[in-house]
């Protein structure tokens, strides 16, 4: 195996521009549902999301370490949110733990944690957003049949699901109905018109209407102030010296950029003009960005994939559309806030339906169990501890899960954190030799920093001959390095891995 690297194309913004200006106003039509939805979701005002989404793209992303990514608000974030305003007592002092968060966040990037994404087993990240799409999808099928869900737990929820169907409000029912058949019958219409208008904004225009003609309640309705200056929520630093408020800051940082770094390194995939983000500078931009949008009342944000996917198709190519994504949104805000008070709220929780389903299809769960029993459980266990505990408590049941499995199959204890290696120079070449097993832990906190300094120097040989222990962890984060690593004009390939079985 090799990697080249291809070589960073500058782009001036005089050539973009235009470009960029259109594809920032299809992200725009995007951005306005989800944001409202997703700030709905958490428990904050509406006008949270779009607020965030604003700070990212205004200035953010003149700070971004990205070149086509779109920052705000994300649906899996909804969690920490809603958890951080039920564990501090209100959301102004969750809003105080997401500017910790900020600050947290611009550390890990300014003292280069950008490759912190790399330490968390792959089955416990799809673990982790598989639970967050369960938790999605339960609530916001409740708030789409204008039921209110009294549960104390996400379990309690799910056994209460069933209460639903004799509780229905069929006028809500009616409109997540046509929203849902909208959000499905969308992409397989091939008509050129319909395909040119994003599938949630043809959603808002039929809810709308639907909503005006039934007379749907002003509580089913969205909410944003006219007078945003005035509505502008600042966060309550009260509860900074307890520990609840730093185990919420933390929770919020951790999650916030993991899911940003793993976007911002699949989003570098599908950049046409093949360039490679600064993860260190992108989160350092985050945090600022979740910092500034805390202070006047908005959402921690990250680098959203969904919009970001959407730039590309639509011909973004640097960051000036992420800005003027944002001020397009500001413009809506400023000049159409009684049109999105007549969005009904139902609409919203649908398009997180759909969100919270991709996100924890069965597909996954089907994929993962062909892995093998130790990422299985590994993802199960994760899913199960973030379900009956939280997002940070699950991701590390998740990680001991794994431990436990490796150890069980003969990993030694001692190596949990430390990997065998030497290193030979060649007249053409650097060979690292690679001695004893290897799992997620060891490669992250002692072998990656060899292979980085290494490659950085000199073509690299990557020897496994001398591997006795080798996870499916460890393997997809060194075959990931491998293919998403610019090295300029080096190379790197791993040799005598065919006497290898990877451990499932």
């Amino acid at each position: 195996m090799s990697t080249n690297n291809t070589s960073k194309k500058v782009v001036g913004f005089s050539s973009v521009w235009k470009s960029d200006l259109l594809a920032g106003f299809g992200v725009s039509l995007i951005a306005l549902p989800l944001c409202l939805a997703i700030a709905t979701a958490s428990g904050f005002p509406p006008i949270s999301g779009i607020i965030t989404a604003i700070i990212g793209g205004l200035f953010a992303s003149r700070l971004s370490g990205s070149n086509i990514t779109i920052y705000g608000p994300a649906a899996g974030l909804i969690v920490v949110n809603l958890h951080a305003i039920e564990v501090l007592g209100g959301y102004e002092f969750a809003l105080a733990a997401i500017a910790a968060a900020g600050l947290l966040i611009f550390l890990l990037g300014h003292f280069k944690f950008g490759k912190l994404s790399d330490f968390f087993p792959p089955a416990v990240v799809k673990g982790m957003l598989t639970a967050i799409g369960i938790i999605i999808l339960v609530k916001q099928v409740y708030i789409a049949f204008g039921v209110q869900d009294s549960s104390s737990s996400i379990l309690d929820s799910i056994l209460h699901l069933p209460y639903i169907f004799t509780h229905i409000n069929y006028p809500i029912a009616i409109i997540s109905g046509i929203s849902l058949f909208i959000l499905l019958l969308h992409p397989k219409l091939k008509i050129k018109f319909v395909q040119k208008v994003p599938a949630p904004l043809w959603v808002l225009i039929a809810a709308v209407f639907i909503g005006n003609m039934i007379h749907l309640p002003v509580d089913g309705l969205i909410k944003i102030p006219e007078n945003l200056i005035g509505s502008i929520q600042l966060p309550n630093f009260a509860k900074m010296n307890t520990y609840p408020f730093w185990i919420c800051a933390f929770s919020i940082a951790i999650i916030t950029s993991l899911e940003s770094l793993l976007s911002t390194a699949s989003l570098d995939t599908l950049d046409p003009l093949k360039r490679k983000s600064d993860l260190n500078k992108d989160l350092s931009a985050i945090g600022v960005g979740s910092s500034l949008a805390a202070i006047i009342g908005g959402l921690p944000m990250i680098s959203e994939i969904v919009r970001s996917s959407a730039n590309v198709s639509l011909g973004g190519k640097t960051q000036w559309s992420n800005l003027f994504h944002a001020a397009f949104l500001l413009l809506f805000v400023v000049l159409g806030s009684s049109l999105i008070n007549q969005i009904p709220i139902a609409a919203l929780a649908v398009m997180l339906i759909m969100v919270g389903y991709k996100l924890a299809a069965p597909q996954h769960f089907v994929a993962m169990y062909k892995l093998g029993y130790v990422e299985f459980i590994t993802f199960i266990s994760t899913v199960v501890g973030v379900l009956l505990t939280d997002l940070l408590i699950g991701i590390m049941i998740g990680m001991a899960a794994e431990l436990i499995l490796h150890y069980l199959q003969g990993f030694p204890l001692s190596k949990t954190f430390t990997s065998g290696y030497s290193i030979s120079e060649e007249h053409d070449h650097i060979e690292l030799h690679v001695k004893g097993g290897l799992i997620f832990s060891n490669y992250y906190l002692s072998l990656k920093k060899q292979i980085v300094a290494l490659s950085s120097k000199a073509d690299l040989v990557i020897d496994l001959s001398e591997v006795n222990y080798l996870s499916k962890s460890a393997w997809t984060k060194i075959d990931d390095f491998i293919h998403h690593t610019h090295t300029g004009n080096r190379t790197i390939k791993v040799v005598n891995a065919n006497h290898l079985v990877l451990t499932s």
